[in-house]
């Protein structure tokens, strides 16, 4: 019934749940669970969205960010002016809206919402929280070091092979120097203020830029939707790890926080000049390895391989994890990737006489003996 009423009137909100914790299937439900994917199916058909959870606690997570996002809708202040959706290539669509900078409750209300639609269409959990943190801090930023009321908001997301979520915000006022905004907003995290601004979308942002036209400066900041593409064997030994994946665009996972690795260059570029160690540890100390846990590093992918510069980022996870290179608690895993990369990696691991590893094989059995070692050794030192 409820979907017969969506079929004739697209105002009704939908919400469909699945439970996704793993099961066991008894021989008579095995039907059930054919009719309950065709009932999946049958959904997508029909253009209802739906949402897969794990657990009680991510099914109320899930809810309630969906009731207070519905809630919000429906109470919208006459400051925001309505959003316009545009159709282009198939599977993008553009949101516009012009917002009181100044105003915490719109800001508030067009991000819920944009969380909602990105939720709607399958974005990550990671992607998600990005996208909403970068529109918050550029929208911030306007606020902040600008003389106008107003902005220009723009959200596109491409849903089709490479996803991605694409925010613009425009403000009608002179431009600025990217580089040198992000370079004081860094300066000032390391004298001690809170990381914010152009700083903390650059961070999380894949690629961030500006424009200037005749209606406007503008910053853009492109997020893309990605799983990791390692091998997950240090996953599966619980080992914190740094993952270099050469593809396109080119990223690395610190730890579980995704980051491209153009960010992470400029970072560590900058840092290493101004010997500014506190904005190092920001974008490299996400992994939670203690001294005496093993901390893996993985590079991956064939793909603009130079542009990553391994040895740079080598030296970075160096200087802010020293113990585990000098009690020889990191391990190396290379696979896929072209020679030249391989052999600098090979190289810096023999630099500090770490293990490296390019069969996966050979990493797990590596990996299962130091585990089983370890073990033994806090049993006779508690």
């Amino acid at each position: 019934m409820a979907i017969e009423r969506y079929a004739t009137d697209k105002r009704i909100e939908l919400l469909v749940y699945f439970d996704q914790t793993p099961y066991t299937l008894r021989d008579d439900e095995i039907d059930q669970m054919k009719n309950l994917l065709a009932f999946q199916k049958d959904l997508e058909k029909q253009g209802v969205y739906y949402w897969k959870f794990n657990g009680d606690e991510d099914f109320s997570n899930l809810v309630r960010e969906h009731l207070t996002a519905s809630l919000r809708s429906l109470h919208a202040s006459d400051s925001i002016q309505p959003a316009q959706r545009t159709f282009s290539r198939g599977h993008e669509v553009s949101s516009s809206a012009n917002i009181e900078v100044g105003n915490a409750e719109d800001v508030e209300l067009l991000v819920a919402s944009l969380r909602d639609d990105w939720n709607r269409d399958g974005f990550g959990r990671h992607t998600v929280n990005r996208a909403s943190l970068i529109l918050i801090e550029l929208i911030a930023n306007v606020r902040n070091h600008s003389t106008v009321a107003r902005a220009d908001i723009e959200v596109s997301k491409s849903i089709g092979v490479l996803r991605s979520i694409k925010i613009l915000v425009r403000q009608h006022a002179a431009g600025f120097d990217l580089d040198n905004a992000i370079s004081s907003d860094w300066s000032a995290y390391q004298s001690g203020a809170r990381e914010h601004g152009l700083a903390k979308a650059h961070r999380l942002a894949d690629y961030l830029s500006t424009t200037e036209r005749e209606d406007g400066f503008a910053v853009t900041a492109t997020v893309f939707d990605y799983d990791p593409i390692g091998s997950g064997v240090f996953d599966d030994f619980n080992v914190p790890s740094f993952r270099i994946e050469h593809d396109i665009p080119g990223r690395c996972w610190v730890g579980e926080r995704p980051c491209s690795t153009r960010a992470l260059m400029e970072a560590a570029v900058w840092s290493v000049k101004h010997d500014a160690r506190r904005v190092l540890e920001l974008y490299f100390g996400a992994v939670r390895a203690t001294d005496n846990s093993l901390l893996g590093i993985e590079v991956t992918g064939e793909i603009a391989a130079t542009v990553t510069q391994p040895l740079n980022w080598a030296r970075s996870i160096a200087s802010v994890y020293p113990n585990h290179f000098k009690n020889s608690r990191v391990v190396f895993h290379v696979s896929n990737t072209d020679t030249p990369t391989e052999k600098e990696i090979m190289a810096w691991a023999a630099y500090w006489s770490a293990p490296i590893f390019t069969d996966v094989n050979q990493l797990r059995a590596y990996l299962t003996e130091t585990t089983r070692r370890d073990q033994e050794r806090r049993a006779y030192y508690p």
